[in-house]
């Protein structure tokens, strides 16, 4: 999987994990494995977390995870073109190929 392709499935995992409060790895990984099928490693976890913090994407405290304003924008943005999981994390991929760099 390609990192933004990573970046995008957590992201979603993380929007829709987060809707009622913060949360931890183990709960994005949940949601990530239900939307794609697969239990994200440690290192896709982190990668993605990390740079969606650089991107001010989402917020940190200790070791829970909430999407911030921006975040939550990009979500509200997605969740009003599409209501499907798969289109959703292709429409957040777009987004946030926009943003990345020689990924």
């Amino acid at each position: 999987m390609r990192s933004r392709e990573t970046i995008s499935w957590i992201f979603l995992a993380l929007a829709i994990a987060s809707k009622e409060e913060s949360v931890d790895y183990a709960e994005i990984s949940e949601i990530a494995d239900g939307i794609n099928h697969s239990v994200p490693t440690l290192k896709e976890m982190e990668t993605s977390i990390l740079w969606l913090k650089r991107k001010k994407l989402i917020l940190t405290g200790g070791n829970k995870f909430a999407l911030s304003e921006s975040g939550k924008k990009i979500y509200n943005e997605t969740a009003e073109e599409s209501k499907q999981l798969f289109k959703m994390k292709k429409i957040i991929e777009d987004k946030i190929r926009l943003q990345i760099q020689n990924i």
